[in-house]
């Protein structure tokens, strides 16, 4: 499933508030940004996305098979951190803006394609990345429910 960057996100529910931006859902056959981005940055994502007890980003986590690389075809992509396993394309990661205003959505599958088709993500969802305070509370399942029932 592709949508342009920054535009507003349409997979599961259709944004009309413009708070929650696409970020990272790339098909093959369409363009993306490509470019370096830091260790930290990709160590950042990985660790959010894993999540504490009291912040996560996880959200949409579907059952049965995950999704394959829209680029490549590889499957069962497993990402592994402190002991932990999670296996990529399988949900989404909720990153909210550092102003808080707005909530980056991105399938999993975002942490593939940076390591390895060298997708850059957009600046304003790195600096979220890069600043999200995980010693706050965030729940994006719990964001995700509260805005499906309104």
């Amino acid at each position: 499933m592709f949508y342009e960057d920054l535009s507003n996100y349409e997979y599961f529910f259709s944004d009309d508030s413009g708070k929650f931006k696409n970020v990272g859902w790339l098909e093959k056959n369409k363009a993306f940004t490509k470019g370096d981005v830091s260790f930290e940055f990709i160590e950042r994502l990985k660790k959010l996305f894993f999540g504490t007890n009291s912040y996560s980003t996880e959200a949409n986590l579907i059952r049965g098979p995950s999704h394959c690389c829209n680029l490549c075809g590889q499957n069962e992509i497993a990402l592994s951190l402190n002991g932990e396993t999670k296996t990529l394309g399988s949900s989404e990661i909720w990153i909210p803006s550092e102003d808080g205003e707005l909530i980056f959505v991105s399938p999993s599958m975002i942490i593939h394609y940076i390591e390895v088709h060298d997708y850059r993500p957009p600046t304003a969802f790195m600096n979220a990345v890069m600043n999200a305070d995980i010693t706050s509370s965030f729940n994006a399942n719990d964001l995700n429910l509260e805005v499906l029932l309104k």
